[in-house]
């Protein structure tokens, strides 16, 4: 009844079982702690409780500094105090435990020092450093260590004006991170990181693979903006592909043929096959149903004809 593993076993058995089973979870660390007041992992979880679960920092830092105490001295158990200063948004204290860390190891300390150093520096807004320490993290990390997370990061710090980074990194978290719903919402946030930089190409790429992840949930109309984003960024053929898709579910739209006629003319530039010859027939044949509304539309697919 007194021998702490045990007991810190029993707790962790019951942690598995989700939220319905945490206070006998927690009950266990606290009768092990009981047991032996030098017992370090049950410390550790309760640290990790309060910090991520109750989000009680105060309290996690106070349960981090018991496990530091307790557990066999090495400067990576400072991580903990590292980590709670970052949830604090005590970003210069973290970076300082950081540093420490690092220069205490010989720069080679536990990848996830380098993911706290770039978070932190971030926090800071030093996005310099923050990518500079993102980039180590990759080059520290294994396979099974690297998180979707990780990616979405090292596109927010190290992609500004370069959108084969920022492209290549959502690819990545999307392959790690398979949850449709998780994969949605990642789209939805790299969309609105890539309309706030203008980067119209890649907010259209964005736009294309949320469309092909929901499936029958994804709203067609949303076709003709992506498409016109495509022609704005000279991506020509993918923008064709996109209207006729836009056109497939809305038959009737003008401006759906009216800008697939513009693209197809980019296409054919020399008019030598005539491409765009059927879509603006079909725009000045639409624009017969109010000519007041679509006389710019309709002028200008006289003038091609």
């Amino acid at each position: 009844g007194n021998f702490a593993p045990a007991l810190y076993r029993i707790g962790s058995l019951y942690n598995t079982q989700g939220r319905t089973n945490k206070d006998v979870f927690i009950e266990n660390l606290n009768a092990a702690i009981a047991a032996d007041p030098k017992f370090a992992p049950a410390y550790e979880d309760l640290y990790y409780h309060y910090l991520t679960e109750v989000r009680d920092f105060n309290k996690a830092e106070s349960f981090g500094q018991l496990y530091v105490t307790n557990s066999d001295p090495s400067v990576e158990n400072d991580y903990v105090l590292a980590q709670t200063a970052f949830v604090k948004k005590e970003y210069q204290k973290a970076i300082d435990i950081g540093s420490k860390i690092v220069q205490q190891t010989n720069s080679n300390p536990k990848p996830r020092v380098w993911r706290l150093l770039s978070y932190s520096h971030l926090g800071l807004k030093d996005t310099a450093k923050a990518c500079e320490y993102s980039n180590t993290f990759f080059t520290k990390a294994s396979e099974d260590q690297l998180l979707a997370q990780d990616f979405l990061h090292h596109a927010a710090v190290c992609s500004k004006g370069n959108p084969a980074v920022f492209r290549q990194d959502i690819t990545k978290a999307l392959a790690l991170d398979k949850e449709p719903a998780h994969q949605i919402t990642m789209l939805n946030d790299a969309i609105k990181e890539a309309r706030a930089q203008g980067q119209r190409g890649l907010e259209a790429w964005l736009m294309l693979t949320s469309q092909q992840l929901r499936g029958p949930q994804a709203r067609p109309a949303d076709l003709f903006y992506i498409g016109t984003l495509l022609y704005y960024n000279d991506d020509f053929a993918t923008s064709d592909s996109v209207l006729t898709a836009y056109i497939t579910a809305f038959p009737d739209t003008l401006q759906g043929y009216y800008w697939r006629g513009l693209t197809r003319s980019r296409i054919d530039t020399t008019m030598a096959q005539g491409l765009a010859i059927p879509d603006f027939e079909k725009t000045m044949q639409l624009a017969e149903a109010d000519k007041v509304r679509f006389k710019s539309q309709a002028v200008q697919s006289a003038q091609v004809l």
